[in-house]
């Protein structure tokens, strides 16, 4: 959660992790770290913190999902979802009309 509040202060914090989020970080944290590149790493948790880096600050530049855009703003739940996580990935909330 820190580097989602670090990398993310304009969208609402998270205040409390229940089992639902844990599942669902959990999930995409496996999913990071069966992905290839980072699977034949020699620190692939290493890289996993990394990764999560890049998607944090790779959300942020998403005028949608900061609230720039529109009357709403993305957060923790909205980010880890399985469907919008690869979408934000793939740079779908980043075009003009997200």
């Amino acid at each position: 959660m820190s580097m989602y509040h670090a990398k993310l202060p304009m969208l609402p914090r998270v205040e409390v992790v229940n089992d639902g989020r844990k599942r669902a970080l959990s999930a995409r944290w496996r999913q990071i770290l069966t992905d290839p590149d980072i699977a034949k790493s020699e620190k692939p948790r290493e890289e996993g913190v990394e990764w999560f880096a890049w998607y944090f600050d790779h959300a942020a530049k998403s005028p949608f999902l900061t609230g720039k855009a529109k009357n709403w703003r993305a957060d923790f739940d909205f980010l880890i979802n399985p469907q919008k996580f690869v979408k934000v990935v793939e740079g779908h909330y980043h075009k003009e009309q997200a």
